[in-house]
């Protein structure tokens, strides 16, 4: 028994390590792209601020678009989850002689949008804080 116990255990410590993974590249892989996002809009940025639009507003902006790439990502890793737990439970389940392998959590859903919004607020901060760091004179000048 004790040794099922550390097999479990094990199982168990090995599936947090693989999410924790998951969630530390997908804040690099978001990070990334808005970056590059920031990198190419600079002239958007310094018109923006030019005109007098303030730097929380830019900040807001690009962090709001980091959410969006996170919460359109767990939409659809929740739709695929159902569709291969589906699948499933239809056609791998009845070779163990077990009727269900995969059942849907709802609240394990929902806390799976609020961790994504959270990792793509964070990883959006660095791009987002680029962004607002955009001098409109220098940029401008050099456009």
């Amino acid at each position: 028994m004790e040794a099922s116990n550390r097999i479990m255990s094990a199982g168990v410590f090995f599936s947090w390590m693989m999410i924790g993974l998951t969630l530390a590249i997908a804040a690099l892989f978001v990070s990334t792209v808005l970056g590059r996002s920031v990198a190419e809009r600079r002239i958007e940025f310094a018109t923006l601020r030019a005109i007098g639009l303030s730097r929380w507003t830019i900040l807001a902006t690009v962090a709001g678009e980091a959410a969006l790439i996170c919460i359109l990502a767990a939409v659809g890793g929740s739709m695929m989850a159902s569709v291969l737990g589906g699948w499933t439970n239809r056609s791998i389940a009845p070779q163990y002689g077990i009727e269900v392998l995969y059942v849907e959590d709802p609240p394990m859903f929902a806390t799976l949008l609020v961790v994504s919004v959270v990792v793509g607020l964070v990883s959006g901060l660095i791009p987002a804080r680029q962004a607002t760091s955009v001098d409109p004179v220098e940029v401008l000048r050099d456009a």
